[in-house]
């Protein structure tokens, strides 16, 4: 043996049972020196002492704990709490920068929605590896980052979820209720700006979550899938709404996206998503293509149906305001008993 544990070898009754009882006390205490514990480790320590039912208030700031597990599509407001000072967290704010700056859960940082917005309805706009890999990557996400999106429009919301699927964050989830619910349940705001450091980011385009028209054109008289239109009934009954012609894709079933939300504007349960898909002849052995006018609203409809199991599930991002200006794209007008344009 090494060093000074159990090195001298003493023989000889009483003795020599006291020296060697002496000498490994002795090489416990050399070996079982405590890790010192600091940043994010320590802030867990102290939490752990707390009594228990102490509310907690983390800071979101530096002296995060270690990476926690993947986060559920859908965030209470409490495991959000709990989870702030993850080191592999990145939570997101997707209202208007003045909201940000009037005060944001705290470690959130602002994500641009209509230049994301933009870009993704350009022409080959969710295409461009560059664009992306720079702007995931200066939030600090890279494909191993939990994040959480909050606004307090829940479409921006899902917009936000759906185009970092897309490019390949797989660990995205909404804080259920957004902003709003953060509020009512007394959750700290910070005005700070929140310093990050950039990612290297790597775009992996999910093309089995994008649906573009002319897939779509091909599909409209498939049995094995299914169109649902998220705009208003004004919109797909073609008697209101933007766009260069009025009406629905034909075929489209119509499920706005208010459908999947209660008054608090929470998800409504899988169990209630999945019922609300069955009355409307909705089901998961068919590919599940969503559309609205340009994109925000059809993001909203594909998370309900991914939380209530649906697999196939696509948006049709560029939606109406793509379509409507396509004369060779069919026009149904339920209004006038379906007839359709071409």
């Amino acid at each position: 043996m090494n060093g000074s544990c159990g090195s001298a070898r003493i023989a000889g009754g009483w003795l020599f049972v006291a020296i060697l009882l002496s000498s490994l006390v002795g090489c416990e205490r050399q070996t079982e020196t405590p890790p010192r514990e600091t940043g994010g480790a320590q802030q867990v320590s102290q939490q752990q002492q707390q009594p228990p039912g102490t509310p907690q208030q983390p800071s979101g700031q530096p002296g995060r704990s270690p990476a926690g597990a993947p986060v559920p599509m859908l965030v209470p407001v409490e495991e959000l709490t709990s989870r702030l000072n993850e080191s592999n967290l990145r939570v997101l704010d997707a209202r208007d920068v003045e909201a940000y700056a009037a005060g944001h859960i705290p470690g959130a940082v602002w994500v641009e929605t209509d230049q994301w917005k933009e870009q993704s309805l350009a022409e080959n706009g969710l295409r461009d590896a560059t664009f992306w890999a720079e702007h995931v990557g200066q939030l600090g996400i890279d494909a191993t980052t939990n994040v959480v999106v909050y606004s307090q429009n829940p479409t921006d919301a899902a917009r936000v979820w759906w185009t970092l699927k897309y490019v390949g964050v797989p660990n995205v989830a909404l804080l259920d209720g957004g902003w709003t619910a953060w509020q009512q349940a007394g959750g700290a705001a910070s005005t700070d700006e929140t310093e990050i450091a950039a990612r290297s980011f790597t775009p992996s385009f999910q093309t089995d979550r994008l649906t573009q028209i002319g897939d779509l054109k091909q599909s409209l008289k498939a049995d094995d899938v299914v169109v649902i239109d998220a705009r208003s009934i004004g919109e797909f009954s073609g008697t209101s709404g933007p766009g260069t012609r009025q009406g629905r894709i034909p075929g489209a079933t119509h499920i706005e996206w208010t459908e999947f939300l209660d008054a608090d504007n929470r998800f409504k349960s899988p169990a209630e998503i999945q019922a609300i898909l069955a009355e409307k002849g909705v089901t998961g052995d068919k590919t599940v293509v969503t559309h609205c006018q340009s994109g925000g609203r059809a993001a909203l409809d594909a998370f309900a149906l991914e939380l209530a199991g649906i697999k196939n599930v696509r948006n049709y991002y560029c939606g109406w305001s793509e379509w409507s200006k396509d004369e060779a794209a069919p026009v149904e007008k339920p209004s006038d008993g379906g007839a359709t344009e071409k």
